[in-house]
C-alpha cells in the first residue's frame, strides 16, 4: 500500500504491521485491521468487509443438489504435504487465476456437501455462497500460512459472522471427524 493507493477490504496477518497512513482507506477487513491502521497514524474506519464475500454477486452460482462428499482445498503453501484422504474426500486445487477457471472452482465447490479448508479465502468464498465449511491446519504445519492469526477474528468480527480459527488435524485425514469441524454459515 502506497501513499496513492485505495485500497478496499483489506486486512493484516499480525498486529506487528505498519500500515500507509495516507492511502485512501475505503474499508478493511475488521476491526483489528482499523484498529493497526489507526496506530500506524491512518484514519479512523469503520467500513468492514473481505471483498471475497463480494464473490458470490459477481459470480452468482444457485447450489441445488450436492454429490455426498467432502472437498479439500488447500492452502497454497500446504500443496506438497503428504495427506492421505478419505474415500467420501475429494481434492480440489486452488492454483488459478483466470476468471473461467474461477468460475468453475465455485460451481464445483457448490456441488459438494460440504468444504475442508486451509485457505482462508476459500472458507470466505464458502461463506459467501452457503457452502457449509471447516477451518484446518496440518499439525506441524501450522506456521506454513503466514500471520499470527488475528486475521480469522478480524474476518469475522467484519463480516459479523461466528470466529473460525483453523483446527489442527493429521495429515491422515481418514483419522480425523472432519462433520465435527464444519460450521454452515452464510453471510448475507
Amino acid at each position: 500500500i502506497r501513499a496513492n493507493s485505495v485500497v478496499v477490504g483489506t486486512g493484516i496477518s499480525s498486529d506487528d504491521l505498519t500500515l500507509h497512513p495516507k492511502a485512501d482507506y475505503v474499508s478493511v477487513r475488521g476491526p483489528h485491521t482499523a484498529k493497526a491502521l489507526k496506530a500506524s497514524s491512518g484514519k479512523d474506519i469503520s467500513e468492514f468487509g473481505d471483498p471475497g464475500l463480494l464473490l458470490s454477486e459477481l459470480i452468482p452460482v444457485v447450489r441445488s443438489k450436492t454429490n455426498g462428499k467432502v472437498a479439500l482445498v488447500r492452502h497454497f503453501s500446504h500443496s506438497a504435504l503428504p495427506v492421505l484422504l478419505p474415500p467420501h474426500v475429494d481434492e480440489i486445487s486452488v492454483m488459478m487465476s483466470r476468471r473461467s477457471d474461477i468460475e468453475s472452482f465455485v460451481r464445483t465447490l457448490s456441488e459438494y456437501d460440504k468444504v475442508i479448508t486451509s485457505a482462508m479465502h476459500v472458507m470466505i468464498v464458502c461463506q459467501s455462497y452457503g457452502i457449509p465449511c471447516g477451518l484446518i491446519t496440518f499439525k506441524g504445519y501450522e506456521e506454513n500460512v503466514h500471520g499470527s492469526g488475528i486475521k480469522y477474528g478480524d474476518y469475522a468480527l467484519g463480516a459479523e459472522v461466528e470466529v473460525m480459527n483453523p483446527q489442527v488435524v493429521e495429515l491422515d485425514l481418514r483419522k480425523s471427524q472432519l462433520d465435527n469441524l464444519i460450521k454452515d454459515i452464510k453471510v448475507s
